[in-house]
């Protein structure tokens, strides 16, 4: 009985992945192991999100937010992820608060969190995600307390920066 289950068990785990990888036509398919029949439905794509692309001579940036802890704060349902310029000139020990519509704010694939900055100009930006309190979180690199800072120069005109991930909060 035992190498029965595990010969249905490993079955099971492997079978969506031969099935995906022959190109399977049918999104379902009836596998009969061991004299139990099993239906396996094949994964279905899923269209991707149509991100807006940077304008000639501007700089695109991209990532995931990564909500490390929904039960403290959640990003605010629309967009929350924003550049907020830094002043470098002056040391930074502080992220300074924003209005939004003031600093860019990204596209967000609400499914994968996947964000992306468009028509970015040369300038030192922190990552922050704003929650549904209101409150303006620095994104930071998970399990770290290092700020996520971009830099844009000019030689990323055109060119496409990818932070990574970005935990919240």
């Amino acid at each position: 009985m035992l190498k029965k289950v595990m010969t249905l068990f490993f079955a099971l785990l492997t079978l969506p992945l031969f099935l995906t990888a022959c190109n399977a036509t049918s999104s379902s398919k009836d596998v009969t192991i061991t004299g139990i029949k099993v239906t396996v439905r094949a994964p279905q794509p899923t269209a991707t999100y149509p991100f807006k692309t940077s304008k000639s001579g501007t700089t695109t940036v991209q990532g995931s937010l990564l909500v490390l802890s929904p039960e403290v704060a959640l990003p605010d349902e629309n967009d929350a992820v924003f550049l907020v310029p830094l002043d470098t000139s002056v040391n930074v020990t502080s992220i300074p608060t924003f209005k939004v519509g003031e600093v860019p704010q990204a596209q967000v694939d609400e499914r994968t969190g996947d964000f992306m900055f468009v028509n970015i100009t040369p300038a030192t930006y922190a990552v922050v995600i704003l929650s549904r309190n209101g409150t303006q979180f620095p994104g930071h690199k998970n399990g770290k307390t290092d700020l996520i800072i971009v830099k844009v120069t000019e030689k990323d005109k055109d060119q496409l920066i990818d932070v990574g991930f970005v935990a919240f909060p």
